[in-house]
């Protein structure tokens, strides 16, 4: 079990093209179950989760996001490369707190990783166009549409790079294939106190 799951934290990237297949929402209602059951600040459990696999309807919420600033357009997903699925995470306004944004960042993690456990990709967005979102989905005015994830059987599979000169940018090279720099675990990881060499 220890090693699927660091093998399943190295697979797990933000995928942004993907195959036209659809999503079933078997998988969808696993993922939000297990989103459903994270953490919650004091144990408020403000959030709700609002599933898309219908197609009309992911193609309305796909036209609601951006993708990968660091890419410009080319981070975008093409015709035939858009998400099949999207998972909406919303604040109940009547029940949030200040802390509620934590249980957005443990409720998301989840999903990715469920995601990635039933050979998904997915991608988490914050760039998108919340009313239009909440407009589509019939979203009443207590809830606060936060993030989106979307969702499918991913057409690409990024790779990890060690982060050279502090460049956080991602980047696709001429094959298309995506890079993602990461700082090295020297770097950020400590045993013992800060700036502590791990032994």
């Amino acid at each position: 079990m220890k090693e699927a799951f660091h093998s399943m934290i190295e697979l797990r990237r933000s995928v942004r093209r993907f195959r036209p297949e659809p999503v079933k929402s078997e998988v969808l209602a696993k993922l939000v179950d297990a989103a459903r059951l994270c953490p919650s600040a004091a144990n408020k459990q403000a959030l709700i989760f609002i599933a898309v696999n219908d197609p009309e309807l992911a193609r309305k919420i796909f036209e609601t996001q951006k993708f990968a600033a660091y890419l410009a357009g080319a981070g975008q997903p093409q015709p035939g490369e858009e998400p099949t699925a999207h998972i909406l995470v919303a604040q109940d306004k009547n029940l949030a707190i200040a802390e509620t944004v934590r249980d957005v960042g443990a409720a998301v993690q989840t999903i990715l990783m469920g995601a990635c456990a039933y050979g998904l990709g997915a991608t988490c967005l914050r760039s998108f166009d919340r009313p239009r979102a909440a407009q589509i989905l019939d979203l009443p005015e207590q809830y606060e549409p936060d993030s989106v994830i979307a969702l499918g059987v991913p057409a690409e599979a990024p790779k990890v790079i060690l982060m050279k000169d502090g460049d956080v940018k991602y980047w696709r090279d001429e094959t298309g294939q995506h890079f993602v720099p990461k700082r090295a675990f020297k770097d950020v990881c400590f045993l013992n106190g800060c700036n502590k060499a791990w032994n």
